[in-house]
Formats: C-alpha cells, sequence, structure tokens
C-alpha cells in the first residue's frame, strides 16, 4: 500500500518539493519555480497548509513519514464515518460493514495527496449537521464546531467547497420541509433552515480567509471545464 500511495500518481513528490520550499523559505510560494512549461508564472497555491505538513511528515521520515500521515487521515475519516453510523443507533457489524464498503469505494483516492485532509474534513461536517438535524446539538455549538474547521479546510485542499455545498444541501432539505409542512414539528424545519442558511454564509465568508483572498475561487472556478 506504501508503494501505490505515492507510485500510482506523481502529486506527491510535487507537493512535498512545495511544502518543502515554503518550510525553507518561511513564506507561501507565490510564483512557479519548479514547473519548466510554467517558470515564472504566478502560483495560487490552494493547498499550502496541507502541502507543509506533509513536507513536515517527509523531513521527520522520508516517505514513510508522510504515507504515515496519510494513512491516518484515511483511518480517521473511516472511523469518524463509524462513529456516525453508531451515533444513529445502528448495529456494529452493520456499521463495519458500510465502512468497509465505503473504504473500497474511496480506496482509489488513496493517494499521499493533500485531499485527504478534504476527505476527513467533510465526513465531521456531514456527522455534525446530522446531529443538529436530531437536536443532538445547538444551532450555537454547530457554529462553533464548523466555522473554525472551515477556515482550517479552506488552508488544507482546494475541495473546501464541497463542505460549503453540503451545509448548503442540509439546509435546503429543511427548506422544503418547512414548504411542505412535513414532521411533526415543521416550524424547527424554519429555524433549521435560517441556521444553515447562516451558516452557509459564515463558511462561505471563512473560506476568504487564506492567503490568495477571492483569487483563490477565481483559480478554482478557472479549471472547471479543463481537461483533466
Amino acid at each position: 500500500q506504501r508503494a501505490s500511495m505515492i507510485s500510482a500518481d506523481g502529486d506527491p513528490c510535487w507537493h512535498w518539493r512545495l511544502g518543502q520550499w515554503m518550510i525553507e523559505h518561511g513564506a507561501i510560494l507565490r510564483v512557479d519555480e519548479f514547473s519548466h512549461t510554467c517558470a515564472g508564472k504566478v502560483l495560487v497555491s490552494k493547498e499550502w497548509l496541507g502541502e507543509i505538513l506533509l513536507a513536515a511528515a517527509g523531513a521527520w521520515l522520508g516517505w514513510s513519514g508522510i504515507v504515515l500521515v496519510c494513512a491516518a487521515l484515511i483511518a480517521t475519516a473511516l472511523w469518524v464515518v463509524y462513529r456516525h453510523l453508531l451515533a444513529e443507533g445502528n448495529d456494529v457489524v452493520l456499521s463495519i460493514c458500510l465502512v468497509l464498503v465505503l473504504a473500497l469505494a474511496s480506496e482509489v483516492h488513496w493517494l499521499a495527496r493533500p485531499l485527504l485532509f478534504t476527505q476527513v474534513l467533510l465526513a465531521l461536517f456531514s456527522w455534525r449537521l446530522w446531529a443538529y438535524e436530531q437536536e443532538r446539538i445547538s444551532a450555537r455549538r454547530l457554529f462553533m464546531e464548523l466555522t473554525p474547521r472551515a477556515v482550517l479546510r479552506v488552508n488544507l485542499h482546494g475541495g473546501f467547497i464541497f463542505g460549503i455545498i453540503l451545509v448548503a444541501t442540509f439546509g435546503a432539505g429543511n427548506g422544503v420541509a418547512w414548504l411542505a409542512k412535513s414532521g411533526p414539528d415543521p416550524s424547527a424545519n424554519r429555524e433549521r433552515l435560517m441556521a444553515r442558511s447562516l451558516l452557509t454564509l459564515a463558511c462561505l465568508g471563512a473560506s476568504f480567509l487564506n492567503p490568495n483572498g477571492w483569487r483563490l475561487h477565481e483559480h478554482i472556478l478557472s479549471l472547471e471545464g479543463q481537461p483533466i
């Protein structure tokens, strides 16, 4: 598994080198200094913190350190989903089976790249959003937990947008339920809609707290539709 996490994709070397440069210079890399065809081009670092963390692990134990961190991230994401399933009252055996299915489905993304940070944080977002839906945590606690994580995730990996979409999707569900007057307490759906709408705006605002500001969003949008 160590070899496949590194050798199945060319990006681990790239992320390690970028993170290494930022550690050595104590600054965010702003210009591409390593690509032959893009030398000197403005570089939007959409996962600078994730690259620094991986590079620090690489400086510690070499490739084994990077793989160790990535393996821990994969295990943490699966553990969060498992705890979520148990919290919903599912049987232990069923929860384990579902997590194994998830592991098989997500194995294609088990690469030594910052995207693994997004998987962990997305699992946490889903867990806490559903806990609020089930009235196990308050709206205040939801904001206190997810807003700082939104700041963290926008600096770890460019997949931060999925967290915002997830919050908005939960809010849309509450909106539909409120309009349809479904459930034992329709007014509760209106309150959840308002809370999640505000949380969506808070997470969106938090996404601008990165070294590139709004240019990060512009860069990510520019990538849409480009050939892989």
